[in-house]
């Protein structure tokens, strides 16, 4: 019993003492570190929780962290006793919540490879163990460098906590615990910059230990020499001043895997191949380089063609082209000095000038070295054939791992490098090896090698296979991201191949100066005889020849394209990097439904769900003919808006503006010629469109900081990204609105109306009452018989309807091409060529030919209704002449109105359409009373309905002036033609007053930045549909019209003379007028206001000229061949279509360019085709509004007239005569 109550006593004392002896403090229940610990946890939203904790842990902290992780999803709870969890999902950012009470069992969770990552972060909480015996005993665990942040905090205060941070790879401070703060009180937090994954941008001269191999040109070092050398080591040199290192480099052998895990090395450098046996044991860098797998093998020459192949650097066919190129030279400079003498035409014979240019070209020289250290042979054997034949297959000493599956079981030896070459040169084998380091680095440190190429012996190379070359560092390394960030920009900026070059120029194995001066003058000599003395010519195909891209972007993904199926596992880890730069940029949001719908995206991409991949598919992933002009980079529009997912996430398709140079504007883009003359207009665009596919629950703002910070990250610069709203579109159906209702009830009451009136004058044909002739006016019997008529009038005025057709068509192509213009294309330089040439000016000057129907309209107004005044004695009703105009114009006008308002936006999408087509019935919406008052070329202008709806609005109110002029001219005829001139002087000197003050362009210029959306453009909205700039034209019609109408009553016949006169100053009008615009295209072309002044003013009035005395020649029958043409009886019916054309071509042009989805490429067959295709939809959607909606109306006009007095039906007849005149 003593024994016994000793041992009671012993337990009941060590138990007292157990924890002052081991610095434990018994664990105490409180509220305030419970609420810290869970506000602290609260903070990584978007991270997987994993908590680590073990039997042991039974204090009151751990307990409410395990009930509260039961309760919470999608926690993964991790007992170290048990070994029990789930797998760590992949790509997914976590948080290590560490709760031990014997820290040490964490140290098993950290060897294993991969578990904690660059994007994870560990937290230690600390209230049973004193801090300092946590720090002496417990703090360094290996692999614990590799997390992306560790805190501490420590809870073993009851009234404070303090939170520490472990900093690795920070200098003098690595390793070490740092407070970043004491919390006091409920409510504080931890500083946001101290919670998440370091981003590494700044070592603060941490000192890297960087073992390298000795590989030329990657890392070597030269004899008599201790500095390390190579392509490597300059990137070393170049991350150091970025990311403020320092670095020490060691010479290594072997072993590399064991000493990076140890730690002896951080990562290393040389050119390492990236393979699949590698891969499994270290992490991997970007694919700085591509190595091709070479068999090399002696090819059997005697000693007696030792000199001829001493001479013979190309093979025989080089040396007959050599010939005849030489042949030819002489024959041409024999004839060239014979004739003008030597010193005449000295330049172009001189090869020596030639040679010299060429030879310090860095092109020509390392393409000309490289035909030297790759020798001709007369056929390359593959791998399986030499072995056919008797050839062993031996590799060296460092690669026997790498590429011994080429080994064959009958023969393997190891060898180095130089004994290697050396031993296939008197043996019957062939060598494996990389091709730097059997052409460069043998010449270099196997002196042997070289004699032997120096004295003729030539080796056979034929390709095996191709490795990828990085750095290799310790798996799980966190700062591997960085590295590849900078190297992918140092890589992508063409410095390797620079560096190659410089590297090749101090090559000691290269051929003799003399021997290279020689080789260039006969390579000159024979580009010079075939190509032609061209320096441009001789430079693109030594480019082409030696294989270098005008852009260097040596990105990794462009490189694993060309890999074998043995880098699979590295192509594997580039488009985890991608994932990784994306999951990166979603760090900018909070913890929303976007950012968590975003992670379940980048879950599925790498589980290769089809949905999520199908998002990333559709998204932009690297900009395609940037620099080509492809501004619009659209990706999959249709792609994005189909994915579905059960989650639910729904795509949604976002087109952001991302500005590339930062400019200021004053909403004219190049208009300011003081402030942008420098610059070209053709290409003055700064701005590039972006499109990706998000979840339906990111909104605007979320997509546009997530592309912003996507951008910043990719750059490594702050980038500027608009989104607007009506740049996200998500596939969903709209609800009717009542204004569909109503329109669709008009428009399809009209339509059963228009067929019940055929069915009803099929049965019963005969007209009587004035009810039947008001029903037949709608049956499309009665329409389309109408329409087809082609009957002449007494007039002559037949040739109108030529010209009316043939310059809507030019119009239509006008319109067509500065839609196509202004939208999405991929070659913008193409216009700007094509602009500048004189066939393509009456696309350019498009907008001219517009004037030519306000020309008509005046002619017309003016010529009958002086008729009318003649027959009816000046008695005439100004306002019922009016009246009859609206009501002739507007139901037409009306309908097309109602459809943009109301339907225009459902019968489509696009990438464009809710910013051009939703934009388009936002302004009609807005502005539609506008155009209905026929004043919307001066209210509203920022939201006018139809871009060409202007020219109704100039017309009518010029159709209501005419009658002012007009009677003057038949009553007083000296105060008519007064009134007359002064108009023409007024409306001429406008233009001219209003160009110079404002320093406006001579007419609309058409450049892709400012014709965007046409109606925003700033010419188009200050001077282009105002009435008094557009006003000249229509008073030339009424001169022409009252000069008609004076040869016709006086009966005066034009003398020959006079008509070669008219038709020569026709020609030069015409063709001045419409082809001198190209002079304003030239780049070299300097912006004067007086001279765009004089352009303004005169080239209608040039135009006018030219087709006014076209008219009056046809009609007073002094051109009969062109009349016999514009009177074409096809043509009469063409034109009445023109009005209904001008309302239908606007939504043709705006929904071509909503509905769009990838860039046009730009061409004259292109450009034709569509052109085409666009006047052809055209006509046919404005033959059905004119036989349903124009002539029923036109039809019911006339039935009325018959119930109004004789007087003011004539008047009326002159209203209809003229309205068919509008574009």
């Amino acid at each position: 019993m003593s024994i016994l109550a000793t041992f009671a006593v012993l337990l009941t004392f060590s138990a007292q003492i157990s924890p002052k002896l081991l610095n434990l403090k018994p664990p105490q229940e409180n509220s305030f570190r419970r609420q810290f610990v869970k506000d602290l946890i609260d903070e990584y939203k978007t991270f997987q929780v994993i908590f680590h904790y073990d039997n042991d842990s039974s204090h009151h902290l751990n307990q409410f962290l395990k009930r509260w992780a039961e309760k919470t999803t999608p926690w993964i709870i991790f007992n170290h006793d048990l070994n029990q969890t789930s797998d760590k999902p992949f790509l997914v950012k976590s948080l290590h919540v560490v709760s031990l009470q014997n820290p040490t069992v964490f140290t098993n969770y950290l060897q294993i490879k991969r578990n904690v990552g660059a994007s994870d972060v560990v937290v230690f909480l600390i209230d049973i163990f004193d801090l300092k015996y946590f720090e002496k005993n417990f703090w360094f665990m290996p692999r614990l460098e590799t997390a992306g942040n560790v805190l501490v905090v420590d809870l073993t205060e009851e009234k404070s906590i303090n939170v520490f941070r472990i900093c690795f790879f920070c200098g003098k401070n690595s390793g070490k615990l740092a407070k970043i703060q004491t919390i006091r009180k409920t409510g504080e937090k931890v500083p946001p910059q101290y919670l998440y994954p370091r981003k590494f941008n700044n070592f603060e001269g941490h000192t890297f230990k960087i073992a390298y191999l000795d590989y030329y040109p990657y890392a070597y070092h030269q004899k008599n020499s201790t500095k390390i050398m190579g392509i490597d080591p300059k990137l070393v040199k170049m991350l150091s001043q970025e990311l403020n290192f320092k670095y020490k480099f060691y010479k290594f052998n072997d072993n590399l895997v064991e000493k990076l895990d140890s730690g002896e090395f951080h990562f290393a450098v040389g050119g390492f191949s990236l393979n699949s046996q590698h891969y499994s044991q270290v992490q991997y860098s970007f694919a700085i380089n591509f190595e091709k797998v070479v068999a090399i093998y002696y090819y059997d020459t005697s000693f007696r063609f030792a000199l001829v192949t001493f001479f013979l650097p190309f093979p025989l066919l080089a040396w007959v082209g050599i010939a005849s190129g030489v042949v030819g030279m002489a024959v041409i400079a024999y004839f060239v000095v014979k004739k003008w003498g030597f010193y005449v035409r000295r330049e172009p014979l001189l090869l020596e000038w030639w040679g010299k240019r060429l030879y310090y070209s860095s092109g020509y020289k390392s393409r000309l070295t490289s035909i030297w250290m790759k020798p001709p042979m007369r056929k390359s054997f593959t791998l399986q054939e030499l072995q056919n034949d008797g050839y062993d297959v031996i590799v060296d000493d460092f690669n026997s791992e790498k590429f011994g599956n080429y080994v064959t079981a009958k023969f393997s030896q190891k060898f180095d490098t130089c004994q290697a070459i050396e031993h296939i040169r008197s043996h019957k084998s062939v060598h494996i090896n990389e091709m730097s380091r059997v052409f460069l680095h043998s010449r270099l440190f196997c002196p042997k090698i070289r004699f032997y190429q120096k004295w003729g012996t030539r080796f056979g190379v034929s390709q095996v296979g191709q490795t990828v070359l990085g750095w290799p560092f310790k798996i799980g390394t966190p700062f591997v991201k960085v590295i590849d960030d900078k190297l992918k920009r140092i890589t992508s900026g063409g410095h390797l191949e620079q560096w190659r070059r410089e590297m090749s120029k101090s090559d000691r194995a290269t051929m003799s100066r003399f021997r290279k001066k020689i080789l260039a003058l006969i390579f000159v000599e024979i580009l010079w005889c075939c190509v032609g003395a061209s320096d441009n010519n001789v430079m693109k195909i030594l480019r082409r020849q030696s294989g270098q891209p005008l852009l260097k972007y040596n990105t990794a993904k462009e490189k694993a394209k060309n890999a074998t199926s043995d880098d699979a596992t590295g192509y594997e880890s580039f488009v985890a990097y991608d994932l990784q730069i994306v999951i990166d940029a979603l760090e900018v949001l909070n913890d929303t439904q976007c950012s968590r719908d975003a992670m379940v995206v980048m879950e599925g991409i790498a589980r290769r769900e089809l949905w999520a991949l199908q998002m990333f598919d559709a998204s932009s992933k690297f900009p395609v003919g940037l620099l080509h002009g492809n501004f619009y980079q659209l990706g999959n529009f249709d792609e994005c808006i189909k994915v579905r997912h059960e989650s639910p996430i729904q795509g949604q398709y976002c087109l952001a503006s991302v500005e590339l140079i930062k400019k200021q504007s004053d909403g004219r883009v190049a208009r300011s010629f003081e402030k942008h003359k420098d610059k070209s207009r053709h290409i003055f665009n700064s701005t590039m469109f972006w499109s990706v596919c998000v979840p339906s629950s990111c909104q605007v703002d979320e997509v546009r900081r997530i592309i912003t910070q996507l951008f910043t990250l990719a750059t490594k610069q702050p980038i500027a990204v608009t989104l607007r709203d009506d740049r996200c579109h998500v596939a969903k159906t709209e609800p009717i609105t009542p204004l569909e209702i109503i329109y669709g009830c008009i428009v399809g009451v009209f339509s059963v109306f228009v067929i019940f009136a055929t069915v009803f004058h099929y049965f019963r044909a005969e007209s009587g009452s004035v009810v039947k002739d008001a029903i037949l006016c709608f049956s499309l019997i009665n329409t389309v018989g109408k329409f087809l008529t082609t009957k002449t009038s007494s007039l002559n005025l037949e040739c109108l309807s030529g010209i009316k057709f043939i310059s809507m068509l030019f119009i239509i192509a006008g319109h067509t091409f500065l839609f196509l213009v202004g939208g999405p294309v991929q070659n913008t330089d193409f216009y700007e060529q094509e602009s500048r040439s004189l066939v393509n000016a009456i696309f350019v000057n498009s907008p001219l030919l517009v004037d030519t129907f306000l020309l008509v309209s005046g002619f017309l107004m003016c010529y009958l209704l002086l008729l009318e005044l003649d027959k009816r004695k000046g008695r005439i009703n100004v306002l019922v002449l009016y009246i009859a105009r609206y009501i002739r114009l507007t139901p037409s006008y009306l309908v097309v109105i109602g459809f943009y308002c109301t339907f225009l936006s459902r019968i489509g999408d696009g990438p464009l359409w809710d910013s051009r087509i939703k934009h388009e019935q936002e302004k009609c919406q807005k502005s539609w009373w506008t155009n209905l008052l026929y004043v919307n070329n001066y209210v509203n202008t920022d939201d006018m309905c139809m871009f060409q709806s202007w020219y109704l609005a100039a017309d009518y109110h010029l159709f209501i002036i005419a009658p002012f002029v007009i009677y003057p001219l038949w009553k007083f005829a000296k105060v008519g033609k007064t009134v007359l001139g002064l108009g023409v002087f007024i409306s001429v000197a406008i233009p001219f007053i209003v160009t110079i003050v404002y320093k406006l362009d001579p007419t609309l210029m058409i450049f892709a930045p400012e014709v965007y959306e046409i109606s925003e453009n700033h010419y188009f909205k200050t001077a282009y549909i105002k009435t008094h700039m557009r006003a000249g034209s229509y008073f030339f019609g009424l001169f022409f019209g009252y000069l008609l109408y004076k040869l016709q009553n006086q009966g005066t016949k034009l003398s020959r003379r006079v008509i070669w006169f008219g038709w020569l100053l026709c020609a030069t009008c015409g063709i001045i007028s419409m082809y001198s615009i190209v002079v304003f295209y030239a780049p070299e072309h300097q912006y004067n206001a007086f001279e765009s002044a004089i352009y303004a003013a005169l080239h209608r009035v040039a135009w006018c000229i030219s087709i006014g005395w076209i008219m009056v020649a046809c009609i007073t029958k002094n051109a009969p061949l062109v009349n016999r043409f514009l009177s074409w009886k096809p043509f009469m019916p063409l034109s009445r279509l023109t009005y209904c054309a001008y309302l239908c071509n606007g939504f043709i042009e705006v929904y071509s360019i909503g509905s769009i989805r990838q860039g046009t490429y730009m061409g004259k067959l292109e450009l034709g085709t569509k052109s085409l295709a666009h006047c052809l939809l055209t006509f046919m959607m404005a033959f059905v509004l004119c036989i349903f909606f124009e002539s029923p109306i036109h039809g019911l006009e006339k039935i009325l007239l018959r119930r109004v007095p004789q007087k003011t039906s004539k008047v009326k007849a002159v209203s209809n005569e003229t309205v068919s005149t509008e574009i």
